[in-house]
């Protein structure tokens, strides 16, 4: 969004621009982790996605007409689509104690942390032209991208399980008879939404009360600080709470934001919803994804965590992004925060009156949906 900005682009073009990412996602990532599953070719479909994804990404920098621009994006979207849920699926089969993801992922975290600190002097140094800093960014982007496909090299195929396999369709209908599964993955929506507006518009709201490239490096920076820690306790902390209090939590978290960022007068003050950025997605990605691999039915771990992406970073975001662009447009930033995070919070107060009716789920203690009649859900056979 910063990058689209700073080419003048109005909030609705930003917000189209977006959307075609998650609204991408959403329609094609059970798509590829469907065939990863069936095929059994994981690390094939992820090395190959993942390097023309790359590819994709650098032909942003090329042109700045926004036809060409939302051609690029959805041609990396189309390829980027499963390299999250095809990563996660190698690393939950991988590990024995599932709990313990958090603790690996927060490695991610660290990287995010320093490459956001470096991105954001390089753009704000002296004799780098606001265009040539972020073509810069694309590069060095696409340098690290090298190391990372070696590794990818060493991994085995995601979707290498033994046993009992579910078809996609049985897959399906355990979901759609699961009402456990169901709130679960309407949380993760509801956040997405959240997600695609505050993701979308924050860095704007910072330029405007004059922000620079340096003040957003170190909010990124801030941000997956707070996280690191939040990875290392997420495992325990859904088990204690429940994933969906996890989730509620972070509606929370997010209606605060909203309202640090619509109210802030300096990039600075903006430190603490970045701060809790970071301690929020910590905590929801990572009980989000132990939950999901859980209760997947046998051999369909990459295609229900592709669902979990298309909820939360499809369209989730994608409509985030929608909204958020038409708001921002008519009402301005600050105000279109303000709108998010009343809707935010009496979401919430929703989910708390209804989960507080039901006696029974399956959130502390997930059970795999074809091990039988879950909690929440009925046998589909």
């Amino acid at each position: 969004p910063v990058y689209y900005h700073s080419m003048g682009l109005s909030g609705e073009t930003i917000g189209l621009l977006g959307a075609v990412n998650p609204a991408t996602t959403f329609l094609v990532a059970p798509l590829w982790g469907a065939l990863a599953d069936r095929s059994g070719g994981g690390k094939r479909i992820l090395i190959t996605t993942y390097a023309t994804s790359v590819l994709a990404r650098v032909c942003l920098s090329l042109r700045d007409d926004v036809k060409w621009l939302v051609g690029f994006v959805f041609i990396s979207a189309v390829l980027n689509a499963p390299v999250k849920p095809l990563l996660d699926s190698a690393v939950m089969n991988i590990i024995p104690d599932k709990s313990q993801y958090g603790r690996l992922r927060l490695w991610g975290q660290f990287g995010f942390a320093i490459g956001s600190a470096l991105v954001g002097v390089s753009l704000n140094r002296p004799g780098l032209g606001g265009g040539m800093a972020f073509k810069l960014a694309f590069m060095v982007h696409a340098a690290l991208s090298l190391p990372t496909l070696l590794c990818m090299r060493s991994f085995r195929d995601a979707s290498a399980g033994k046993g009992e396999r579910a078809d996609l369709k049985t897959g399906l209908k355990y979901l759609a008879r699961n009402s456990d599964a169901q709130i679960f993955f309407g949380l993760v929506f509801v956040c997405g939404i959240s997600s695609g507006i505050i993701e979308n518009f924050a860095y704007v709201r910072m330029r405007e009360v004059g922000g620079t490239g340096r003040d957003m490096g170190l909010s990124r920076l801030v941000s997956s600080a707070a996280g690191v820690p939040m990875f290392w306790f997420s495992g325990a902390l859904a088990k204690r709470v429940g994933v969906d209090r996890v989730l509620v939590l972070s509606l929370v978290a997010y209606a605060v934001r909203f309202g640090i960022y619509a109210t802030m007068r300096t990039a600075v003050q903006g430190l603490p919803a970045e701060a809790l950025r970071g301690a929020t997605f910590g905590a929801f990605w990572s009980s989000a994804t132990i939950y999901t691999h859980r209760i997947s039915p046998p051999g369909l771990s990459a295609t229900f965590l592709s669902i979990l992406n298309a909820m939360y970073g499809g369209i989730g975001q994608s409509l985030g992004a929608i909204v958020g662009g038409a708001l921002q447009y008519r009402l301005g930033t600050a105000k279109t925060f303000i709108y998010a995070g009343a809707g935010d919070l009496a979401f919430v107060a929703l989910m708390v009156v209804y989960l507080g009716m039901r006696k029974e789920n399956s959130f502390r203690a997930p059970k795999q949906m074809a091990a039988g009649k879950d909690i929440g859900g009925k046998d589909p056979k």
